[in-house]
Order: C-alpha cells, then structure tokens, then sequence
C-alpha cells in the first residue's frame, strides 16, 4: 500500500532503493523471528538426540526456515503443514508468533494439554486443522482469527461447552468439533452462520434439540449431528437445505416420523438415521431423493411395508433398515438397483418368500435378510449376484434342502441358515466353494452324515453345525481342515470316537460336540490344540480317565466333560504347577459333573484364580473339601453334590463373597455349618442358593445373614442341626416342648413305610418286592442300605428312595429329641419330591 500511495504522488524512484532495503530488512527480522518460533517448536515436541527425527533439516544456521520440511513461503503467506507425525507434548505459545501463517496443520499427532492462548494472534490464519491428537481443556475463542474458512479441531478430548462467539466466524465454510467431550445446548447462532458448507458437532454430550431455524444453513452440504444426546423432533425446515448432500442424525434420542418433506432434498446422496428412536412408516417421497446412494434408518421403530415408491431410485449403493418393525413381502423391484451392494433388512417382520429377483443385483455382495418370518425355500437364482459374499438368512421359517441352492456362489466367504427348518443332506460342494469361511446350518433338520469332503476345504474357518439329526461318525480327515477355528457339532446323533487326527488342528478355538453319542476315550492329541478357549465334550458316552496332558491347554476359558462316563482321578494337572505345563489361568467354567471319577478334589484347584463356575457334582469323589476353594474369590456357582465327601465344610467358603450357588448336599460331610456361611454376599445379592442337605452337620444354623433367609429345604436330613430354620430348639429340654409324643412315633413311622413302599411301586420295582416273600428274603423293615443299593441300582430314583429311607429311620430314632415332627416330616418328603436329580447348574451346551 505505501509502494501505490507514493507511485502515485511521483515519489517513488528517489526513494525506491531504501524502500527495497527497508521491506527487505523487515522480511529479514520476521525470518529470524519465525525461525526461532519453529525451533521452539521442533526442541518442545521433540527429544533431544531423537534418532528418528522427523525434521532432520530445521537448524539454526539456515538464513530461512522456507526450505524446512513441512514449511511453504510465498511474499506474503506461510503454510506450516506437520500432520501424522510423531510429535507429543504440548503445542508451545511460540507458535503464535508466526504472524504471518495462513495455513496450520497438525492433525495425526499425540500433542496433549491444553491450546495456548497465543493461537489466537494468528490474525492471517485461514485453515487451522488438529484433529486427531489429544488435546483437552475448552476451545479457545476463534473470533481473533477473523480470516479463518477451514477449522477441524475433531477427534480430541476437549470438554466445555461450544462458544457462540464461532459464529462471529462470517468467512468459515468448515466447522469440525466431532467425537470430543463438549456438553450444553448447540449455541443459536451457529444457525445463522449462512456461509457454512460443512457442519460437524457429532459424538458430543450435547444437549437440547434441532430448531426450526436450522433451515437458515442454505449452503450447508454436509450435516453430521451423530451421536450427540440430542432429543425432540426432527424439524420440517431440514427440507430447506437443498444444497445437503450428507445427512447424518444417528444414535440420538428423537421422537416421531421422519419428516415427509425430507424428499425435498434431490441433491441428499448419504442418509443416515440409525438408532435415533424414530417411529412411523418409511416416507414415501423418499423416492423423489434421486441422488440417494446410501440409506441407513436402521434400529428405529418404523413400522409397516417398504415403500414402492423407491423404487423409482436407481443408485443405491447401500440400503439397510435392520432392527424395526417393518412388515410385508421383501420387494422383488429391488433387482432393478443395478449399483445395490448391501441390502440390510435383519431384524423385522418381513414375511412371504425371499424373491428371486434379488440375483439380478450384480453387485450385491451383503445380503441380511435374519430374523424376519420368511418362508418357503431359498432360491437358487441369488448365485446370479456372482458378487456376493455374505448370505444371513438365519431365524426365519425356511423350509426345502440346499442341495443346488449354493453351487454357483463362488464368491461367497459366509452362509448362516441357523435357526431355519431346512433339511436334507449338507451338500459336499460347500467344500468347493473357495473363499467360503464361515458355515452355520444349526438348529435345523439337517440329516445324514457329515460329508467328508467338508473336511476337504482350504478355506473354511467356522463349521457350525450344531443342533441338526446328523448321523454317522467323525471321519479322521477331519484332520485336513487345518484352517479351522471354530467346530461346533453339539446337539446330533453322532457316534463313534473323537479321532485322534483332531489334534492336526492347531488353529482350533472352539470345539463342542456335546449331546451326542461319542465312544470311547478322550484323544491325548486333542490336548495339542494349544489354541482351544472352549472345549465341550459333555453328554456323551465316553470312558477313561481325563488325559493328564488336558493341562498343556493354557488358553482355555470353557471346559466340560459332564455327562459321561470318565473314571479316574480329577488330573491336577488341570491346574498343576509344572514349568511344562503352564496352568489353565484363563478357565472360568469346570464342569466335570456326572462321571465316575474318584479320588480327592485337588488342592491345586484353588490357583485358578479367574474360575466362575465349578462343578463336580454325581462323582465319586472322597476326602476333605481343600480349603483352597475359598481362594478363587471369583466363583459365582460351586457345585459338590452327590459325592462322598467328608470332614467338615472349610470355613475358607466364607471368603467366596460373590457366590451365588452353593450345594454340598447328599455327601458325608461333618461338624458345624461353618458362622462364615452367613456373611456371603451374590454380585446379584445375598446367595440364592445354598444346600446342605443329607449329610452328618450339626449345630447350630447361623440365624443371621443369608442363613436367615433360607428355608428348611436347605437343610433336609442333617439330624443334628438346629435353629429357627428348622423350628428344633438347641437348648436340649424334656418333654413334648417341638416333638411329637411318644404316641404319635408309630403313626409317623408307619406312614413313612407306606411311603416308602409306594415309591418302590411307583419306580417299577413290583417284581423285586414280590420276590421278597420268598423264603431267605429278609423283611423290608430290615432291609440294609447295601439291600436297596442292589434293589434300585439301576433306577433312577435310587437317590429319592434313599432319602425317603434316612426319614424313616430319623422317625423311628431312639432318642426322642431326634425324631421331626409331623410338619418336619411332610416338609421332608414334600422336598424329596421336588429335588432335583441333576446338578443345580448345567453347563451343557
């Protein structure tokens, strides 16, 4: 300005070379100064001696800083571009000293801290962009930088609320303050800024609604308001931005429909309204939008059919209205979106056939059509869609086989029918197709033999199964599939052992064939599947003691064995200590329950800090409980029943403050119920669940804590208890004082027997009682616990006629103050009748 004022006035060229010298000695005072500002950036954001340094040619001895890496001058601007990089540390105040800077970008860093207050001298800055790095405290004001048109502070920790004074901002087209901490109501005028084309305030804790007067935003092509706790309604003036191209309202808390002016809108490619609570049917001028490439109304609660009005839109790339309500056929029209790759319509209540149209989208490659009412079989012709990937059609009524359904799908990486009543054999050409991972066809009427040349493929992942009528046995090419993660052949018919080729697969996280009717012993090989997280062989017919080597499985978390007919000790090696063998630190589930084995409980089991469920119950384990249970502090359920278990109960039980299942009943157990019982505490409550029953306790029951809470169905048969649970008194008196007289014991101990001998009739044992009449045949009344054990050993109430039998012989006691009293008798046998035969938890699956 004063070249031209003094060119005009004629006075130039006498004084044109001090002029010259004169801007040139100002430009060389502002490079010094901008030197040392960059410097005092480069030593805050940089150690010392750093051998990866990133701006190896900022030093001190240059004449300018124009030729550094990440800086551009020009006569009158400079550009400071350090964006992903590996600085950290805070931005320093000098960096306000580079006046002159129009452009500054630090995006893709770690800077942390707040922002200096000196950011605000950069009055030249027009694009200012930290995004991504993690930077807290408020937004400093913005209004000094009168000349900024670009500003993305995104992805940050900055907390407070959003200043008005942005809107003083009258050049800014680019607003970004997304997915940081900032709180309170958008500012109004924000909506008045007119000159915005980008407005992003999204993942915020923001509060309040959208007003009326967000139309004002004319120019406004990109809208992202996501995630941001907004509620109210979404307002009809969003019809007056008809410049919008991308509309993203999702995950906030709005009431009612989407706004049928939102046709207005001919220019909107992206539309996003994701779980934002929205109710009513799908607007129909949607089909006016003719841009539209990208429509997501997932996870609302819109209701009735899709509107045949879309189908006037002609590219659409994604369409997904997944988890609401809608209803009605699925389109056939929808094979005229040439340009359709994902087609989202899971979770609904869709009905009718799946149309084979859909196979005329050559490049539909995501097609999730789950948990609808669909029916009939699945057609043939989807493999038209040579592009396609992903198939989910599970939870729905689909009937027919897939014999040929499948053949063609070349590209296909994913096949989930779960949950369906399709039936006939599993095609052996699901082994050819190449890029096939995942398979999941249970919970059908799937039926024959596992084809071997599944176990064939090169590429296959997850084979699920589970849950069908398959026969047959496991074939030892199983080995071959060595890519597998996941087997899950639970819930069949097989037969056969467990081969031991098993072992080859290495990659192996999840292997469950419970409830079927495998043989045979447990494949040391499978203890080589090191990668295993859960193992479940439970319900099956399998023998042999559990391989020592089960411990070499470090990563398990899921381990069942139940329901078999293992024998043996309990390895402790399922915990041991060897440096070979590292222990199983990850497992939260043992369940072993239902088997033969024997011997004691190892001690070793209470380093399995990270256990929730234990549970040995129906074995024929001896010996004391190991105090070291009470160590794994994590255990919600413990499970001892039906052993034969002795000594007293440890009182290291007590510690267990998150168990919420505790039975120890049917075993041989002594002493006091341990006073630390009472102060255990559930994660959910007080403990739920607690039986002690048909053991040899005695004592007092604690009358506090959860004790107090319990019934006397906790506490059946164990005669030398006592306490208000049980109505006994303690204190041992004379007289009738809570027994029944000495008159009355005949009529109780008759009407034992008679219900005794009705059980024994009722479990089909007529013909065993009849041959008792014969001559040698010792009379009922005298008949042994060995005499019954042969009589019901094969029976499967022989733990019920036992009990009833203890309740005779606590009838017909000697001592007085141990016979119950008429109420006790019929609480007793009330609970017998309701005891339950098999474990209080199950962890089959």
């Amino acid at each position: 300005m004063l070249r031209n004022n003094l060119q005009r006035k004629g006075l130039l060229l006498p004084i044109l070379p001090y002029l010259n010298f004169l801007l040139q000695k100002i430009s060389s005072k502002r490079m010094i100064t901008d030197m040392a500002a960059l410097l005092a950036f480069k030593s805050a954001v940089l150690p010392q001696g750093n051998p990866d340094d990133p701006l190896p040619n900022w030093v001190g001895t240059d004449s300018s800083p124009c030729s550094w890496t990440g800086v551009t001058c020009n006569s009158d601007n400079e550009e400071l571009v350090l964006g992903s990089n590996s600085f950290s540390g805070v931005i320093p105040p000098e960096i306000g000293t580079l006046s002159m800077l129009q452009y500054l970008d630090l995006s893709s860093n770690t800077f942390s801290g707040t922002l200096p207050v000196q950011l605000g001298n950069l009055v030249n800055l027009q694009h200012l962009d930290l995004s991504s790095n993690a930077l807290s405290g408020d937004i400093p004001a913005l209004e000094t930088m009168s000349n900024l048109e670009f500003v993305d502070v995104s992805s940050n920790f900055f907390s407070g609320v959003i200043s008005p004074q942005v809107a003083t901002l009258a050049s800014l087209t680019y607003l970004d303050f997304s997915n940081n901490s900032l709180s309170g109501p958008i500012p109004s005028q924000i909506w008045g800024m007119t000159s915005l084309q980008e407005l992003d305030l999204g993942a915020n804790a923001l509060t309040g609604s959208l007003p009326r007067e967000l139309g004002n935003l004319i120019n406004l092509q990109s809208f992202y308001l996501g995630d941001s706790h907004l509620t109210g309604s979404i307002p009809e003036e969003i019809s007056l931005l008809t410049s919008l191209r991308k509309l993203d309202l999702g995950g906030n808390s709005f009431v009612g429909p989407i706004p049928d002016s939102i046709g207005n809108l001919r220019n909107l490619v992206t539309l996003n309204l994701p779980s934002t609570h929205l109710n009513g049917s799908i607007p129909a001028s949607l089909g006016n939008c003719s841009s539209l490439q990208v429509i997501d109304l997932a996870f609302n609660a819109l209701t009735g059919p899709i509107p045949p009005q879309l189908a006037a839109l002609q590219d659409v790339i994604s369409f997904s209205v997944e988890g609401n309500m809608l209803s009605g056929p699925i389109p056939a029209w929808f094979g005229n979106w040439q340009n359709l790759s994902s087609l989202l319509l899971s979770t609904n209540e869709l009905s009718g056939s799946i149309p084979p149209e859909l196979g005329n989208c050559s490049k539909l490659t995501d097609l999730a059509l789950d948990n609808n009412q669909l029916t009939g079989s699945i057609p043939p012709e989807l493999c038209n869609a040579a592009m396609l990937s992903q198939v989910t059609l599970n939870v729905n009524n689909l009937t027919g086989d897939i014999i040929h359904t499948f053949q063609r799908c070349m590209s296909l990486t994913e096949i989930d029918l779960t949950s369906n009543h399709v039936s006939g054999p599993i095609p052996s050409y699901l082994a050819n197709l190449p890029n096939l991972v995942i398979l999941s066809l249970g919970s059908n009427n799937f039926s024959g033999d596992v084809p071997d040349a599944l176990w064939t493929s090169q590429s296959l992942l997850e084979i699920l199964l589970d849950s069908n009528k398959l026969t047959g046995s496991l074939s030892p090419l199983i080995g071959n599939v060595t890519t597998l993660e996941y087997l899950v052949l639970a819930n069949n018919n097989l037969e056969g052992p467990i081969p031991p080729e098993i072992g080859k697969l290495s990659n192996l996280n999840v292997f469950s064939v419970a409830s079927n009717n495998l043989n045979g012993q447990i494949p040391v090989e499978l203890c080589s599947c090191i990668r295993l997280t859960s193992l479940n062989l439970g319900n099956n017919l399998l023998m042999g003691p559990i391989p020592q080597q089960i411990g070499q499985l470090i990563n398990l978390d899921y381990l069942v064995l139940s329901h078999n007919s293992l024998t043996g000790n309990i390895p402790n090696t399922i915990c041991s200590i060897p440096p070979e063998l590292a222990r199983l630190t990850n497992l939260t589930t043992l369940d072993l329950s239902c088997n033969l084995l024997n011997g004691s409980i190892p001690a070793e089991l209470g380093e399995v800090h990270k256990l929730q469920a234990l549970n040995l119950a129906y074995n024929r384990l001896t010996g004391q409980i190991p105090p070291q249970l009470g160590d794994i502090t994590s255990l919600t359920k413990l499970n001892l029943n039906g052993n034969m278990l002795s000594g007293s109960i440890p009182i290291t039980l007590g510690n267990l403050m998150g168990l919420s299942h505790l039975d120890l009943s049917n075993n041989q157990l002594s002493g006091d119920l341990p006073s630390s019982l009472a102060n255990l505490n559930s994660i959910v409550g007080y403990l739920t669940f607690l039986n002690v029953s048909y053991n040899e306790l005695e004592g007092q029951i604690p009358s506090t804590g959860m004790c107090a809470k319990l019934g006397t169905s906790s506490f059946i048969a164990d005669p030398g208890l006592c306490g208000d649970e049980l109505r006994i008194e303690c204190t041992r008196k004379t007289g009738p004082t809570s027994l029944v007289s000495t008159g009355a014991i005949s009529g109780i101990a008759i009407g034992c027997t008679i219900v005794f001998l009705s059980m024994l009739f009722v479990v089909h044992l007529g013909t065993s009682l009849l041959n008792m009449d014969k001559v040698g045949d010792p009379p009922l009344v005298e008949m042994s616990q060995e005499t019954l054990d042969a009589t019901v050993s094969n029976g499967p109430w022989k733990m019920s006629m036992l009990k009833v039998l203890h309740i005779a012989n606590l009838c017909t006691a000697e001592d007085p103050l141990m016979r119950p009293t008429m109420l006790q008798v019929v609480k007793y046998l009330k609970d017998v009748e309701a005891a339950p035969q098999l474990p209080i938890f199950d962890s089959r699956q």
